[in-house]
Formats: structure tokens, sequence, C-alpha cells
């Protein structure tokens, strides 16, 4: 009797294995698939990047920027007589103060 429970043990041991096998097998081969859809989308993502850094590089040139400002406002570029240097700036003087401060060393004495 002993021996027979011994090999229906087993039995069953290698069976439930055998079972926990297969359903991490199918495990495995899901999250393969799910790394493969993430890879597919990080691709597709990189292409669509890189086409839009070449729209931002080809709108962005400043020939082009330059050329859609003049056509379409009435701005101008800044002529050299435009530019003053830094000396020919106004000076505008500090405010002068209406009365000095005064300073009360010790605040127990009260001027």
């Amino acid at each position: 009797m002993k021996y027979w429970m011994t090999c229906a043990l087993s039995l069953l041991i290698t069976v439930g294995a055998c079972l926990m096998m297969f359903i991490l097998k199918y495990h495995v081969i899901d999250k393969e698939d799910e790394l493969k859809a993430i890879h597919a989308q990080i691709r597709e993502d990189s292409r669509a990047i890189h086409m839009l850094e070449a729209e931002w590089a080809t709108r962005n040139d400043p020939d082009r920027l330059a050329k859609l400002i003049t056509s379409e406002t009435a701005w101008q570029p800044l002529a050299a007589g435009q530019i003053q240097s830094e000396e020919d700036l106004p000076v505008k003087a500090a405010p002068v103060p209406r009365s000095k401060p005064q300073f009360n060393p010790d605040p127990e004495v009260q001027p």
C-alpha cells in the first residue's frame, strides 16, 4: 500500500510540475509578445521624433524665417544707424534721499 501511495504522490507532483511549466511557458510567450510590441512602439516613436526634428530644422531655418518676417509683417532688419553703444545711452541719476538716515546703536536711548 505504501508503494502505491508513493507512486501516486510522485505522479501527482510530476503532473503538477508539468502543468506549472506549461503555464509558465505561455506566460513567458505573452511577455515576449508584449516586449516585441513595446520595441515596435519605441521604433515608431523614434521615427516620428526624427521626422519632427527634421521638420523643425527646416521650419526654423533663419533665412526662411527672415523671408517670412519681411513678407508677412512691416518689420525690416535693423539698419546700422539704429544701433547705439552703451556710452550713447542717457544715464539716469539715482534719487537723492530727503534726509540722512539716523543710526541708533543703543535701542534703550531715544534721541
